[in-house]
């Protein structure tokens, strides 16, 4: 399998680092430190399998497989021991390898790599990006991230950006976020055996520096924190000298600081204790924290605490009541009563209620325990709680927020978002009245939002992408009359 690299010697050749990217960009992330690090490092940088113009091989994505293909890397090199930068995907990659070959690397140097993920944020992220990539384009996916990543965004960075973005496939992509979503290993973390330096720019959208902070370096021996100060994401981007500097400042200086003896140091050692402990509170708290992530809008799936539901749904009206309490979330017996067994007695619909409750409890129940944090049930009412993802109602959320919007080009992007999201069917299998009253009202919302967008853009001499924009509504709702009008 071809993997792309660069080998750039130094004239003063204090060591080797390798360097690792970050998720969907190539080894050009770092053409602007490169040159502040070559005048005293050989540089090795490379394309992550499925990035760039390295090849995506037939093996399924894993750490053990990108770690492999490193440590062949520098094997085929004869580079037998190397300091490693990486950023986000390329960090851990780092992280694992240091964990697996502990004599190859001397040192880490990691960009935003958390070592831990609460498991009911991995859903959120992952669906969210799902939407992004089911277009089949990473232009989508570039379109949101490339703001977020640099701070300033200037139009030489989103180039850079935007380039090493779209040589990456959406399949990789995809295959590298999940792999980026995984929680390292804390127990093995607690003994890591490199030094390690994190890095984290000062305005990073996706994981503040706060959280940062606690669940990385605090639980490194031998590691430093620092905090980037204006940059985001990329901070080989935003900061290139600043990073370079404190680079070289942290794999120059002695990594085996003088302990402090216990006897004079008694206070501090209780005051320290105290304050590890509450990292393992806050582990504890994010971990036991009840979620479930919802996708409606082209399949049905549900996951509770990052774990798919994925049986019992279609027995005892499992999906139809939990989808009602969705979007009804309290109601009473009698309302559950009359919209599901609407022609049987009470006493009837009464018992068929009470064992479609029953089947709906243990299906969501999020422990062995049998507790259903999210399911109230009390004598008179019903009630879904706790807190609910759902990408349907998020984007019932963004039609509302983009129907007060003035700017046409926010609401166009609305549009082709929720667009894209679809694809081609809305809502499928789902046939109750309420939620068919409930899919007129959404398409009414996007159908008027449409027909602003489409006029102004119409008025602007922009006909053609006005009617790119009709003909991806109306494979969804074909039979549509505004639409049609708006066509002709």
């Amino acid at each position: 399998m071809r993997i792309r690299y660069e080998y750039h010697p130094s004239p003063r050749g204090k060591g080797v680092l390798v360097l690792a990217h970050g998720l969907g960009l190539t080894l050009e992330e770092w053409d602007w430190i490169l040159p502040c690090l070559n005048d005293e490092y050989h540089i090795l940088r490379y394309d992550l399998r499925g990035h760039g113009q390295s090849e995506a091989g037939s093996d399924p994505f894993s750490f053990d497989r990108l770690g492999k293909d490193l440590l062949d890397l520098v094997d085929y090199l004869e580079i037998p021991e190397f300091h490693f930068i990486g950023d986000s995907l390329g960090g851990k990659i780092g992280v694992y390898m240091a964990l697996s070959h502990p004599t190859r690397i001397r040192s880490l140097v990691l960009n935003t790599v958390p070592s831990y993920i609460p498991p009911f944020v991995r859903p959120i992220v992952l669906n969210h990006f799902k939407g992004l990539l089911s277009t089949g384009s990473m232009e989508s996916l570039a379109e949101e991230v490339i703001p977020r990543l640099c701070y300033p965004v200037t139009e030489k960075k989103e180039t850079k950006l935007s380039a090493m973005i779209s040589s990456t496939t959406p399949d990789s992509y995809a295959a590298s976020l999940r792999l980026l979503m995984e929680s390292l290993p804390m127990e093995r973390l607690k003994q890591f055996p490199a030094p390690s330096l994190s890095l984290w720019g000062e305005f990073d959208p996706y994981i503040p520096h706060s959280i940062a902070s606690v669940f990385f370096s605090d639980l490194l021996p031998g590691s430093r924190f620092l905090l980037v100060p204006n940059a985001s994401h990329a901070i080989f981007l935003d900061q290139p000298h600043t990073v370079a500097r404190w680079i070289k400042q942290f794999i120059g200086r002695p990594h085996k600081p003088a302990q402090p003896k216990p006897s004079e140091n008694e206070w501090f050692e209780q005051v320290r204790a105290r304050m590890t402990g509450i990292i393992d509170y806050c582990q504890h708290t994010f971990t036991s924290v009840n979620v479930i992530n919802v996708e409606l809008m082209t399949t049905f799936r549900v996951f509770v605490n990052g774990e798919e539901v994925s049986k019992g749904w279609n027995q005892r009206n499992a999906k139809r009541l939990f989808i009602y309490l969705l979007f009804h979330r309290t109601v009473t017996r009698e309302q559950l009563c009359d919209a599901f067994w609407g022609w049987l007695d009470l006493k009837n619909a009464r018992n068929h209620l009470r064992v479609s409750l029953n089947h709906l409890k243990k299906m969501l129940s999020s422990d062995d325990s049998g507790e259903v944090p999210f399911l109230m049930i009390d004598r008179e009412q019903v009630s879904l709680k706790g807190t609910i993802d759902c990408d349907l109602q998020k984007w019932m959320k963004r039609l509302q927020r983009a129907a007060d919007e003035k700017d046409i080009q926010i609401k166009k992007k609305v549009c082709e978002g929720f667009l894209d999201q679809v694809g081609h069917s809305f809502l499928p299998g789902l046939y109750d009245d309420w939620i068919l009253d409930l899919k007129g009202q959404i398409e009414g919302q996007l159908v008027s939002l449409l027909c602003s967008v489409t006029d102004q853009l119409k008025q602007e001499g922009s006909r053609s992408q006005a009617m790119s924009l009709l003909k991806k509504a109306r494979r969804i709702f074909e039979d549509n009359e505004e639409l049609l009008k708006q066509a002709t």
